[in-house]
């Protein structure tokens, strides 16, 4: 908007898609809201009354269902952006790891995560099932880091591309360092528990927990997944963190949809943090030393580090073969219960 008052058009104009997309987006959503209205007898026949708080938060917890609805799903969203706007108004940024690190805590604990599991008490009879804490086969539970390790070299180039694209500003560099330069310094174990371990449990339990489950109560699975992954992408604080992370969300929303698991999205969130973890602590004289890291990355710039091509056709390749393979095994899943719901009718008429 300040490059367009300035004159600046050629700057304006890079912003130009995610702009639009935006607004496509609302307008697809307010489109299939009315519709959805229109289509509610309840909505249309109902004499006028008066509304109350008190009674209706009385009939949303006396008949609750099993699962959120789409309603509660973007209640869900909304609360928690608006509870990450007001902590980022009134908490000043720490300086040092300790800060960094209790900061980060009571952000994901108490603002993220708890919330979430209280909404899925309330709201519904099953939070069990709300928060997808469900058992998972074994090879569902292995593919969420697998599919983790196979995407790291795209997600890499993705957010380089990026960066490339929509360079962060001065003033955003100059407020990172002193992060940056408290990540370095600190133990690696504390910096995966805190930036790679927990963001992943809370994170999972409120974008693939709750408001996943609410979303997908309509059965229109990818527009819950990319609902989800916007309330996902906008809670981080930086605009090339989010668009990265909308991307990614859309991944860990068709994994959880595929898998009706949280937990092998949790173990994707892990593993694919903790390689960011590690790939920034790769230094040039590190890489210089390691023959492996030369093996396997490229330098980009004076401090950037980016997976060699072969390694990016690699990745799509076998990320590709892995989403096919959730894709089949989820086709496969309910085919193999007809079957055998099936043979017990059979049985019973016997």
């Amino acid at each position: 908007l300040r490059a367009l008052v300035e004159g600046q058009y050629t700057e304006a104009l890079v912003f130009t898609p995610p702009v639009l997309a935006v607004t496509a987006a609302g307008c697809l959503l307010a489109i299939r809201w009315a519709v959805d209205q229109f289509n509610n007898e309840s909505v249309l026949f109902r004499d006028s009354e008066r509304w109350d708080l008190g009674v209706w938060v009385r009939h949303v917890v006396r008949d609750r269902g099993d699962l959120p609805t789409f309603a509660e799903g973007i209640l869900c969203g909304v609360v928690l952006l608006l509870i990450r706007f007001f902590a980022q108004t009134s908490i000043l940024p720490p300086n040092d790891w300790r800060g960094i690190a209790v900061t980060t805590l009571v952000l994901q604990i108490g603002l993220i995560a708890t919330p979430a599991l209280l909404m899925a008490i309330v709201l519904t009879r099953r939070p069990w099932r709300t928060l997808r804490l469900t058992t998972v086969r074994p090879a569902s539970l292995v593919v969420g880091p697998l599919l983790a390790l196979a995407l790291h070299p795209t997600v890499m180039s993705l957010s380089h591309a990026i960066q490339t694209l929509y360079p962060m500003s001065g003033e955003t560099l100059e407020a990172l360092k002193p992060f940056l330069a408290a990540v370095e310094s600190a133990p690696l174990w504390s910096v995966l528990l805190v930036i790679a371990v927990t963001p992943a449990i809370c994170e999972e339990l409120a974008f693939r927990g709750f408001v996943l489950s609410g979303l997908q109560s309509t059965g229109r699975k990818w527009t819950a997944i990319l609902i989800s992954s916007f309330f996902f992408g906008v809670m981080h604080s930086v605009l090339q963190q989010q668009l990265s992370a909308f991307l990614v969300g859309i991944i860990i929303g068709y994994l959880a949809a595929q898998t009706r698991s949280l937990w092998p999205c949790v173990l994707f969130h892990v593993t694919h943090n903790s390689l960011g973890v590690l790939v920034g602590q790769l230094t040039p004289n590190v890489a210089d030393q390691q023959p492996l890291w030369r093996w396997l990355f490229h330098s980009i710039g004076e401090d950037g580090f980016g997976y060699h091509w072969p390694w990016l056709i690699e990745s799509l390749v076998v990320s590709c073969a892995l989403l096919g393979w959730l894709r089949w095994r989820a086709n496969r899943e309910p085919a193999a219960n007809f079957v055998r719901g099936s043979e017990a009718k059979m049985s019973a008429v016997i």
